[in-house]
């Protein structure tokens, strides 16, 4: 019997001691500059970025121009979607900070208790989706990656993927002088800017002697509307 428990005893202590060394080799082995995503990102045309269940906003490529689809494709900031676009790329996993499901509550990086939750879109496949929580430094946060339970700690800040739209207007769209715009496109509507009068009589019969035709004209308007000329200058 004395035997018996000896061995039982000894064959714990071996497992006991392989587990451990298994799970040393793990950490070890996880390199400090193995990228947080292993998924390309390249030709990425989608990203829905969310700051809790029901709150997101969803910014979208065409060709080389981010836009805004809840502001009717109003173009977004491309600088500041490739550079949030660069950080991802960027990011780097080193050695998880923890791995425990429990964890991610903590660090604010769980399904549904989150700082900033990225869904990445090439195709309208998802290419990768990515938890990003409470900040252990400047400029840092902790992330990670769903369906997997390590979280890391990254250079790349909540702050950077805002979820309000007027974060991400392009400013050099909206600096363009009036005398430069030749026509804005809102939906199936277009408004043109023009300094001719209108040829056509309707036109030129509602228009009062003596004034400037209107500097504005939109194509497609829906029967029974008219254009707001003041606004639209």
């Amino acid at each position: 019997n004395t035997v018996r428990i000896h061995a039982v005893l000894l064959g714990a202590q071996v497992l006991l001691a392989f587990g451990l060394n298994m799970s040393h080799k793990d950490i070890s082995d996880v390199s400090p500059d193995q990228p947080l995503l292993s998924a390309s990102l390249d030709d990425l045309d989608e990203m829905v970025i969310a700051d809790g269940p029901d709150s997101s906003l969803t910014i979208k490529r065409k060709g080389d121009q981010w836009q805004l689809p809840s502001l009717d494709g109003f173009p977004a900031s491309s600088d500041q979607a490739n550079q949030l676009v660069d950080a991802l790329v960027a990011a780097k996993q080193g050695i998880p900070v923890a791995t425990s499901p429990s964890a991610q509550s903590r660090f604010k990086v769980a399904k549904d208790d989150f700082k900033r939750r990225l869904v990445l879109r090439r195709d309208g496949q998802d290419v990768a989706t990515v938890y990003l929580g409470s900040s252990p430094g400047t400029d840092q946060s902790y992330a990670r990656l769903k369906g997997d339970s390590n979280i890391y700690r990254v250079k790349l800040a909540a702050y950077q993927a805002p979820v309000d739209s007027d974060s991400w207007l392009d400013k050099e769209i909206l600096a363009t002088p009036i005398d430069k715009i030749a026509a804005v496109e809102v939906g199936d509507l277009k408004l043109t800017q023009t300094t001719k009068k209108p040829a056509d009589k309707s036109d030129s019969d509602s228009t009062d002697k003596g004034k400037a035709p209107a500097p504005w004209h939109v194509d497609n308007l829906p029967a029974g509307k008219a254009l707001d000329t003041k606004a639209a200058a």
